[in-house]
């Protein structure tokens, strides 16, 4: 067997894999994630609440959690701000939120003993009262679901990293907390992101060398873009605020700081 044949045999498998395992997500995603509440039948208050022609918002409507529940890692938000580079959470219930640490992260290398706590610089939990203040009476919506992967380079490059735990760790939670049929609805509700963010990615860092993490997710999802630093950088540089209508914040450290529990 030539090499060639055997790249496209390996590519044909790997696309095999992760449709087996997207199709067990959806069908297994009525389960429960280590107790959490899942989807209702109720379209978000997100997705009803706004004329979709509408470009901005009030940023004294309050950020919420869908299904009630945070996963550590895979922060699922609606009405997520981000104002010069900085997320905020917009509630007058901040204890119906986990501790930012479960949430995010400093973009920097992890090692031993180093301490990436999140600064105010990363996120930031205020009143509603505040918002017109810090965020402006307005933000610019940023339509369907964004995934942002805050990592940075360092193992952002791996194909295991990127697709089985980024891509099909999001798509796991996103699918349990939404549910299987909830897009099928309502198609205002988005079955998967519109568009996954890399703020700390530069260029081509996110690509695998083999070349499989662009492929597959060409592949897999066609409509997904794929924004990196320099997307990021034009919306921080804006003397503007912006709000997600629906976001994951994907963060490795984050993610693993429920085994310090």
């Amino acid at each position: 067997m030539t090499p060639l044949r055997r790249t496209r045999n390996l590519s044909a498998l790997l696309i095999l894999v992760l449709f087996l395992c997207g199709l067990y997500l959806v069908i297994d995603s009525e389960h429960d994630i280590r107790g959490l509440k899942l989807w209702d039948e109720k379209l978000p208050a997100v997705f009803s609440s706004r004329n979709r022609a509408d470009l901005s918002t009030s940023t004294s409507i309050e950020t919420t959690i869908p299904g009630g529940d945070l996963v550590y890692g895979f922060g699922l938000l609606d009405r997520l701000y981000l104002r010069k580079g900085t997320f905020y959470v917009v509630t007058s219930t901040p204890s119906a939120f986990p501790p930012r640490e479960h949430i995010i992260a400093r973009p920097l290398d992890m090692g031993p003993d180093r301490d990436l706590s999140p600064t105010d610089k990363e996120l930031q939990i205020i009143d509603p009262g505040e918002a017109t203040k810090i965020l402006g009476e307005q933000a610019l919506v940023v339509e369907g679901f964004t995934l942002i992967a805050y990592d940075n380079e360092q193992f952002m490059s791996h194909f295991y990293h990127w697709w089985g735990e980024i891509i099909l760790g999001a798509w796991r939670v996103y699918s349990a907390l939404t549910g299987p049929y909830l897009s099928a609805r309502y198609t205002a509700v988005p079955s998967f992101a519109s568009r996954i963010l890399l703020p700390h990615i530069f260029g081509q860092e996110w690509r695998d060398p083999p070349g499989l993490n662009a492929g597959l997710m060409r592949a897999t999802f066609p409509s997904t873009s794929i924004e990196n630093a320099d997307q990021w950088d034009d919306l921080a540089v804006l003397d503007k605020t912006f709000v997600f209508e629906r976001a994951m914040v994907v963060c490795r450290v984050a993610a693993q700081t429920q085994y310090d529990l």
